[in-house]
């Protein structure tokens, strides 16, 4: 990464590096992006409050705008996985259950992507994305338990994007053949089932209040899904032409 000139050609190349290896993996993290993106954009709107960060997670007490949380929320979402990049032969053994020893590797991948994202500078404001995002919202359960959430500067991201995370896993019917995909009602009351505990209760409770948001995730897990992955697969394509 240090051969490349700007903050852009290092993004372009992580992106490059995850697609090459695990377009999976790539396309999940996409449609965690394009959820984050919708539902921060309603926060922002309805209760900018909820996703109050310190200004680009690096100015100390001066507060980022609503412009630039959002700035913040579509990267952080899109390298939440960047840790898998190097679990690449256990993740596609999905034709079989996983041994408790690669499920055990696969779940370090939180450290080791905050690990990755850390050693750059100019991606190290999203570390904590990546290591916390399978924590619950309490602080409880999920992994790693070494990494305190209720302590981040930038809790409420990594609560939005757990929620989406959960979200696109539970209803994704085209890359996860080990599970049967469940419809966007179940997973919406699984979510409120969790709120408080597994899920931040206000991100919860404000796309339980916002019908006009529910539908937008709605068509974006459903009917949109297709074609997302398909731009995804064509530039993927065009790569490798």
């Amino acid at each position: 990464l240090g051969t490349f000139q700007n903050r852009m050609e290092k993004m372009n190349f992580i992106v490059d590096l995850v697609v090459t290896r695990h377009l999976t993996t790539f396309t999940h993290s996409v449609m965690v992006s394009y959820l984050a993106e919708a539902i921060g954009k309603h926060i922002l709107a309805a209760r900018p409050e909820l996703l109050r960060i310190p200004s680009s997670y690096l100015a100390g007490n001066a507060y980022a705008s609503p412009a630039e949380v959002l700035d913040y929320i579509v990267p952080a979402a899109l390298f939440h996985d960047i840790g898998k990049n190097g679990m690449i032969p256990i993740i596609n053994t999905q034709h079989r259950r996983l041994t408790d020893y690669e499920f055990d590797l696969i779940r370090m991948h939180p450290e080791t992507g905050a690990k990755d994202l850390a050693s750059v500078p100019d991606f190290a404001c999203y570390a904590d994305i990546a290591h916390g995002h399978h924590r619950t919202y309490d602080g409880t359960g999920g992994y790693p338990d070494d990494f305190d959430i209720l302590h981040s500067p930038c809790r409420p991201v990594i609560d939005l994007v757990h929620i989406c995370d959960c979200l696109d896993a539970a209803t994704d019917y085209l890359s996860r053949n080990y599970h049967n995909a469940k419809d966007f009602d179940t997973v919406l009351s699984e979510l409120a089932d969790g709120r408080g505990t597994q899920y931040n209760p206000n991100i919860i409770d404000l796309i339980l209040d916002h019908p006009d948001l529910q539908k937008e995730l709605a068509s974006l897990i459903g009917p949109n899904r297709e074609n997302i992955y398909y731009d995804v697969y064509r530039t993927f394509a065009n790569k490798q032409k």
